[in-house]
This record gives structure tokens, sequence and C-alpha cells, in this order.
């Protein structure tokens, strides 16, 4: 048996025969120019029968509210209509040299410049340059045929070096048993799109994967992030039990539905979602989730080319308050800066953009930005009874202060227009650097709730970029330090009467969260299709145990000590 492994872009287990897909090459022929005026002709042909295929994708995926597909094909879009390539084809194709060549050429430039970007999300746009001009060049080539998408004939696991989005929208998704990728990450176009249509999908996979024969069945374990081939009979039918098991234990879940989050001893306290738009909605709804915990907005923001106006962030505000029918919901302002850029806003270079001007800071800094934000969100939310509005990267009251300065600003703009907006809702921040978490008892003063983030919160702490593979024993959850910190602003706050969230990945972490849940947190939020699993997880647990764990863990030195007692800890209780 044969293991290759890779990165977890969509979990979920599928087993079956194997498509490798074989990915051509961008490529032109060393055609002649037949005139200016045919090659011109017949390039803004194949510039049409593009965008057509694109509008025609665009629509499906609206068809069916996937909101993420259509950001990604309205970015092709913009790609494919791009003036300065447009206008660079075109003057050579003036000059003498073929449509072909010419917009190839053009192309392999811009592809070769985004290459060279340390950026990763910039990066991606290589991978889709590629694919639109391998469209453009189909119909240059062959201008009275259709582009031939992949098609699948039967059930497969495709596996590839690269996947390009509108490959995916291709695919009949009912015989896409699952896909994996040698390029790309867990932030990548294909990753994303993985997850919305809720396809299992390893990234970054070992390159030897692509040696494996088309029609072979192998099994994808895309949870752990593995694919096995060559297996015998006994392997197989192990597979097949883990397939089985894992299904039975996701279906198993869904008697948690409508039941109470609470311990044993009746310690009661909110399961909640992390949601990035309107898409998530019906996710939110399969799972039970009890609240938003946190609204992503910044992913409206992202892969396109300008900022969104206040009106189109208006629509989509309103769909989610909308949607979620009462429920009450934290919004996090926009948080762009660190791993997430968007190009429009000519950001400049900084060392260590983790650390510059991103989030709350950005905001600050493009004034305009902010309150077309928080227009739209007190236009949207008129008529909702409970929703929050949060900030991030909050180091001291004198940015919480000049936050919600800028929140009476948009209001009062909306007064004098004459426009309904919502006047009662709750304000609160993001802790997630560690001099609010130690200056908690001054911020809890001013504000209604508060949210740890814990990804960002630990790699302050620690002092280690939590995108960095070779930190991962420095990012370490089981730190000490990071962890006294979040029993101090959960006790700080509890004392103060302060609401108190958990939004990180580490809020349904199976060893952290009886920690949590002992300093007397009062929300948990994470991505929906883990809320009836951590359910379950506390109905089994004894709250005043875990507030044993809690000063069991405070008394520690080391975060092998840490370990130990987390792991007694679960061994006792499950």
């Amino acid at each position: 048996m044969k293991i290759f492994s890779g990165q977890t872009a969509s979990a979920g287990f599928a087993f079956g025969p194997v498509l490798i897909l074989k990915n051509k090459k961008i490529s032109s022929t060393a055609k002649k120019s037949e005139g200016p005026e045919k090659e011109t002709a017949l390039f803004q042909q194949a510039l049409k029968k593009s965008r057509l295929d694109l509008i025609c994708m665009k629509e499906i995926s609206q068809a069916k509210n996937k909101v993420q597909s259509v950001e990604i094909l309205d970015a092709h879009l913009m790609l494919l209509e791009d003036p300065e390539a447009v206008d660079q084809t075109l003057a050579k194709i003036q000059s003498g040299i073929s449509a072909e060549v010419s917009y190839y050429s053009v192309i392999e430039e811009f592809r070769k410049m985004f290459l060279q970007v340390e950026d990763e999300l910039i990066r991606h746009r290589a991978v889709d340059l590629q694919d639109i001009c391998e469209r453009v060049l189909f119909y240059l080539q062959k201008p009275t045929e259709s582009f031939p998408d992949l098609h699948l004939n039967k059930p497969t696991i495709l596996i590839a070096d690269d996947l390009t989005p509108s490959q995916i929208f291709g695919l009949d998704k009912s015989k896409l048993l699952g896909f994996v990728t040698v390029q790309g990450s867990a932030t990548s176009h294909t990753a994303i799109l993985a997850r919305s249509l809720e396809i299992p999908a390893i990234v970054g996979a070992d390159r030897n994967i692509l040696e494996l024969q088309t029609d072979e069945e192998v099994g994808l374990n895309s949870e752990s992030g593995q694919l096995i081939a060559g297996t015998n009979a006994v392997e197989k039918s192990d597979f097949l039990q883990k397939k089985t098991v894992f299904e039975k234990k996701i279906a198993g879940f869904a008697a948690f539905k409508g039941q109470p989050s609470k311990t044993v001893d009746n310690f009661h306290l909110t399961l909640a979602a992390n949601i990035s738009g309107p898409q998530d909605l019906e996710s939110f709804s399969k799972n039970d989730g009890e609240a938003v915990g946190l609204y992503r907005t910044e992913f409206l923001f992202l892969d396109r080319e300008s900022a969104p106006t206040e009106d189109e962030q208006y629509k989509i505000y309103k769909d989610v308050f909308d949607g979620l029918r009462n429920k009450p919901l934290l919004i996090r302002t926009l948080d762009i800066g660190g791993d997430k850029i968007a190009n429009y806003l000519n950001m400049k270079h900084e060392e260590n953009p983790f650390l510059g001007i991103r989030a709350l800071r950005l905001c600050f800094e493009r004034p305009k930005i902010f309150i077309t934000q928080l227009r739209a969100l007190l236009r949207a939310s008129v008529n909702t009874p409970k929703w929050g509005l949060m900030f991030p990267m909050v180091s001291q009251l004198e940015e919480l202060n000049q936050a919600k300065l800028f929140v009476e600003e948009a209001k009062q703009q909306l007064e004098k227009e004459g426009k309904p907006y919502c006047k009662s809702f709750e304000i609160g921040i993001m802790i997630e650097i560690p001099s609010a978490a130690w200056m908690i008892n001054v911020l809890a003063k001013h504000v209604d709730f508060i949210s740890i983030g814990t990804n960002d919160l630990l790699q302050y702490t620690c002092a280690a970029d939590r995108l960095n593979p070779d930190l991962k024993s420095v990012y370490n959850p089981y730190n000490i330090g990071f962890l006294t910190q979040i029993h101090h602003v959960l006790k700080t706050c509890s004392d103060q009467k302060v609401h108190t969230g958990i939004c990180g990945s580490l809020s349904h972490h199976p060893e952290l969260m009886p920690f949590f849940i002992g300093c007397g947190v009062n929300e948990l939020s994470m991505s929906s299709q883990h809320i009836l699993q951590t359910r379950a997880a506390i109905q089994k647990l004894n709250y005043k145990k875990c507030e044993t764990l809690v000063q069991q863990v405070l008394s520690c030195s080391t975060h092998l000590e840490v370990k130990e007692i987390f792991k007694n800890f679960n061994s006792a209780n499950h």
C-alpha cells in the first residue's frame, strides 16, 4: 500500500477509481500573422467567446447561491478584460505578430510577474491567468469549436498537478468523489471552492502522486490529509470501514440538533458559527448554529479589482441578517492585512505585515472605506433585535474610542440623509494582542462583549508566525503564558459582567475546550460543521471538574506538563 500526504482543503472520505489529469501547458503555435485587421477580429472573437463561457458559469453559480464561486468568476472576468493586457496584445498585433503569439507572450509576462511576488494570494493569480489563457488560445486556434471542459463519465477521484476554478465549475459534481492537487494551499481558490461545494479534497500533495494510473482504485481520507493506493483486500476493507465509521459519526451528531449546549451540571454556553457570507448560512442552519460569533466581512473585499460599494455591501449584509432569522450575530469590521491582501488598496510593502497596517489600523488610514462599511452595516441591520459590531486588532483604549467616533460619524451621516438605520446594537472588540489581554480590566469597562481570537493571540504571544511550518514547536497552544492570558481575560470579564467568546480555530479543540469552559467562557464560535460534535462533547463534561482542570493547568511550568494534564483529563472524562 502506498500513502500520499498533503494539506486538508475540505474534510471527507471517498473511495473509487482515479483520473490523472495531465494538465496541458499553455502553448501557442508559431502561426504567422494574416494581417492586423483579420488577427484583431480573431482576437476580439476569442475574447467574446471566453467571456460568454465565464458568464454562463457565473449564472449557474448564482442560481445555486454559490457566492464565493461567483466572486472568483468575477475576478476571472476582470482578468480576461484587463485593459493593459488587451491593449498590449492589440499593439503587438498591429506590429505584424499573430493574435495567438501576441496574447500568449503578453499573458506569459504577467504570469511570470505574479509568480515572483512573495504574497501567496497574488501568486494564485498566475493559475487564474493560465486558466483564462488556455481558453482564449483554444478559441484563437479553433474559432468554430466549443471549449472542451473536463468531463467525468463515472464517479471519480480526480488527481492533478493543479485544478483551475473553471475546470471545477465545469465538472459534474454528482460524479466528482473528491480531488487531490500537488499545487495549492488551504487559502487557494481551489480549496475555497472545495469547501463551498463540500467536496473531499487535499492540496499540496506529494508530487509522485501523479505517477498513479488512471482507473486505479484509491482511498481519499482528506480529514487526515492522506490518499492511499495499491491496497489489498484487507487494506481496502479497513479503509471502507473507516469511511463508514466517519459517515456514521457525522450522521450521529444530528441527534444533538435542538439539544441544549450544557454540561452535566447545567453550565450553559452558546455554540456559534464563524461565517464569511450568505453562502455559509445553509451549513449554519443544517448544523443547528445558535448564533454567529464571527462574521468575517473581509472576504467581501478580497479577489476583486475595487472595494465593494455601500449598496453592494448593504445587500450582502442584509442577506445575512435576514437569513439568520433574528439569531444573534457579531460582525467583525474589515480585517485586511497580514495574509489577507486587497491589491486595489495599493498597500505599501512592509517587512512584517502581521505587525503592520492591518485591520483597524488600516481602517483609520482609509476612513472612506471604513465609513462606507459602517453605513452599510447600520442600514442593513434595521429591525435586527440583537447584533454586535466587533473591532479587530485593538491594542489600546485610544483605538477603541477612535473606532467608536467613526460609528457616530456614520450614524450622523445617515441621520442627516434621512436613511433608516439601526440605533440599538452592541460594541465589542477582538482580544488578539497581548497588550489588550493584559489591560482587559480597562477595556472591559468600555465594551458590551469581547471575543478572543486565539490564532493571532497565540502568534503574538509566542512571537511565532503561524504560517511558518518551521515554528510549529513554538506556535504551541499549550504554552502556559498563552493559557494564563486567556484565563485572565475570561475571569476579568466575568467579574465585570461582560459577555465573552472564543472564535479562533482552538474553540472546538477537544483538549483545550474544557479549559475554556472551566474559565467560564460564555460562547464558543467555530466552523458550522463542528457545532454538533462540540455539543456532544460538552454534554459529557462536568463544569466543576473543568474548573479544577484550570487550576491544575495554571500551576504548570512547561507545555509538556500542560499536555499531560489535558491528556489525563480527557482519559478520565471520555
